[in-house]
């Protein structure tokens, strides 16, 4: 295995509203949360995250906790491994490092001639695992960004939950709290509202019968798309057409 040097190795609870002051450290920190939510500070740069999210620190940067909701972090200083090239940030973790960092956990816990070498050989493995796989893997951040730009693209398109999540490699209801905590509103949600937002423009714009534009924003069911236009903006369809619809000079009204 490549050359790893554990400076640090502990774990420890974390009361919500917990944030120490910015402070640095001289080798990569890799902090496996368990429970919990907070906000990682890295230099002038916020990242959100929950249970289960692995947040990483780079050398020499000035960075803080902020806890949100009380938990407990693993917190593994390294020098090697691929250490080093992981962007700073929060990651998703993986069943493997997952084992991987309750090993840690159970490692921590022995009195033994061997403890120090257990935890720095699974620490590194929890590096090399994390290196590897930042080329594929997303930070959470990303994650959503990606989802969301897949909506703006696609809204027309039958898209379900289901298909979101698979497409940026994670589950259902991961990606429905992942969405709302980066953008307020659940995915669901808001491609509800990216496709009413196009529906307003094409009633606005366009002389296109009520089932065309329907089609357009992705609703099969011309008779769901005028209630959920009903709900959205206080007014069918038709009737947002004729109180907002674009009227050249000289026209007349056109008969319903």
């Amino acid at each position: 295995m490549a050359e790893v040097r554990c400076l640090f190795a502990f774990e420890h609870g974390v009361a919500a509203g917990a944030g120490g002051g910015m402070h640095r450290h001289p080798c990569t920190e890799i902090v496996i949360t368990r429970g919990g939510a907070g906000v990682l500070v890295h230099g002038s740069r916020e990242f959100r995250f929950t249970s289960g999210d692995i947040l990483i620190y780079q050398p020499d940067a000035a960075h803080r906790v902020d806890q949100v909701r009380s938990g407990r972090h693993l917190c593994l200083g390294l020098i090697g491994c691929g250490a080093g090239d992981i962007a700073p940030g929060v990651y998703s973790s993986s069943p493997h490092i997952e084992r991987l960092s309750r090993e840690v956990s159970r490692a921590l816990k022995l009195n033994s001639a061997d403890r120090s070498a257990k935890i720095e050989l699974l620490s590194g493995l929890i590096a090399l695992e994390l290196s590897a796989s930042t080329g594929k893997a997303q930070t959470l951040e990303s994650v959503a960004a990606k989802v969301r730009n897949r909506i703006d693209a696609d809204y027309a398109k039958p898209l379900t939950l289901a298909k979101l999540a698979a497409s940026a490699y994670v589950s259902a209801d991961y990606l429905r709290q992942l969405f709302r905590r980066e953008y307020g509103i659940a995915p669901m949600r808001y491609l509800l509202s990216k496709r009413i937002e196009i529906a307003r423009e094409l009633l606005g714009l366009t002389q296109l019968p009520i089932g065309d534009i329907a089609a357009r924003c992705g609703f099969n069911d011309v008779f769901y798309f005028s209630r959920a236009f009903k709900k959205i903006m206080g007014m069918p369809p038709r009737d947002y057409r004729e109180r907002y619809s674009f009227k050249p000079a000289g026209a007349t009204r056109r008969k319903r």
